[in-house]
């Protein structure tokens, strides 16, 4: 019998459903992995407004933590919003122990629902990101990460990627392009050791919430399951694709995937 594929997902709490833990697990559930699920940070937000984010207690994420490696080893790890350096510091130390398979780094930077949303200073943010294996910033994140590594930064999104990943040495970025350019066919970046390849896709005109959750836990959940980077990210660019055709009006001018069936490759 095949042993499912595990998951531990490190994400913000929403309380709306929309973005965050909550949809990061609707994803595990439908790739029907074992998964295990601590938030790094409580927030207070909905669907088009941010209140304010609360940082869990150390000492209950540092045994959550502890108990979550103990207990399993996990095949990937998916790693959301992190609030503050302190939790950089803790979950840095705990990979570099762990030394999980796969980790997938969402640096949730300048959200679209809550600019303001308090997050990691960018250089701690940095270091925890030496510990993942792929990365996937939008094009405004990876021009502030650039930004703190190099001084300066080109505007071409293929040389971003590459120089991102290089710089940080990773052995992926997958640079998030679609609030870039306004055109229903449009195209993301995936930078590898070797080759940078533009991914097309057609965006769909819909104001969905959580797609870059969607998409990290999808690459996350396929990476487990043991497919390449290259062929994992194009099956996660696809089932994102999927669940934002197939979500929900929850209010005027907002969409959400509820977990809906998406149907695979």
């Amino acid at each position: 019998m095949k042993t499912k594929p595990s998951l531990l997902i490190l994400s913000g709490f929403d309380p709306s459903g929309g973005a965050g833990i909550l949809v990061d697990r609707l994803v595990a559930l439908h790739y029907e992995t074992y998964h295990f699920s601590i938030p790094t940070s409580l927030t207070i937000q909905w669907h088009n407004r941010y209140f304010e984010t609360h940082v869990p207690a150390s000492g209950f994420l540092k045994e959550a933590l502890k108990r979550a490696f103990e207990i399993h080893t996990f095949d990937a790890v998916k790693i959301g919003h992190i609030p503050s350096s302190s939790v950089c510091r803790l979950l840095a130390k705990t990979l570099k122990q762990a030394r999980p398979s796969w980790v997938v780094l969402d640096p949730v930077i300048n959200p679209s629902s809550a600019a303001q949303a308090f997050s990691a200073p960018l250089r701690d943010l940095l270091t925890l990101m030496r510990h993942a294996h792929v990365i996937t910033p939008t094009w405004a994140e990876a021009k502030e990460l650039i930004k703190v590594l190099k001084g300066h930064f080109n505007f071409d999104p293929e040389e971003m990627a590459s120089t991102l990943r290089s710089l940080l040495g990773v052995e992926a970025v997958f640079l998030k392009m679609g609030d870039v350019s306004k055109k229903r066919r449009v195209y993301n970046v995936l930078a590898l050791k070797d080759t940078v390849q533009k991914l097309p896709y057609q965006r769909l005109k819909k104001n969905v919430r959580g797609t870059g959750c969607i998409f990290s836990t999808s690459l996350a959940c396929e990476l487990a399951m043991g497919h390449s980077i290259e062929e994992s990210v194009r099956r996660a660019q696809s089932f994102t694709t999927r669940a934002v055709r197939q979500s929900q009006k929850v209010m005027k001018g907002y969409w959400t995937w509820t977990g809906e069936p998406v149907t695979h490759l």
